[in-house]
């Protein structure tokens, strides 16, 4: 007998967004955002075929699926007319494997940029790190290059931890990097 999955379908509800799991059938929105190169830029990684992108959105559906669940996939999804535009996901970091610490990534289509949705999305998703996985402490970086990233960051109680460089996968070339972090007693704080 297979025990039930009590994260079986996830959906946060903000006032403009559905932040909920991702599914199968988000293939042509999850492949529209993982081939923008005014996404896929500050990611690490080149505009995806659309294989790449199935085998992407293949592999986080299976981590959704997971029992016990490590980490959490999530559509960024508009109320107004039910499009994905985008993707956030906290789970345990891979940077810092202190238990009780979280990862945060995320990326949104380029068509809706600027517009908020992604702080919208972030603050909901850092609060159910601490609020339901009961976490500790909630990561993430990027590109010192990737202001709208640094602004979404500071914006959801993220505070810059450290700055260094790493080499960017897709050029070869040193990249400045910006860590962020909060732990639980900095964001009850707020």
């Amino acid at each position: 007998m297979n025990p039930v999955n009590p994260w079986a379908t996830l959906c946060i509800v903000t006032p403009r967004l559905l932040v909920r799991d991702l599914a199968e059938d988000d293939l042509a929105a999850v492949h529209a955002f993982r081939a923008d190169p005014r996404v896929t830029r500050f990611m690490g990684f080149l505009p995806e075929t659309l294989a790449e992108s199935r085998g992407w959105l293949t592999e986080a559906v299976g981590h959704n699926r997971l029992t016990p669940r490590h980490a959490f996939n999530f559509g960024i999804v508009l109320h107004s007319d039910r499009r994905l535009i985008g993707w956030i996901g906290i789970g345990q970091s891979q940077r810092d494997r202190a238990p009780g610490t979280f990862g945060l990534s995320y990326m949104l289509h380029s068509a809706h940029h600027g517009r908020g949705y992604m702080t919208e999305a972030a603050r909901v998703v850092v609060a159910f790190g601490f609020g339901v996985l009961r976490g500790q402490r909630v990561g993430a970086w990027c590109y010192a290059e990737n202001h709208a990233s640094v602004g979404v960051l500071r914006k959801v109680g993220l505070v810059l931890q450290r700055r260094y460089w790493d080499e960017d996968p897709t050029t070869g070339q040193p990249e400045e990097c910006l860590e962020f972090a909060v732990s639980l007693e900095e964001w009850l704080a707020r």
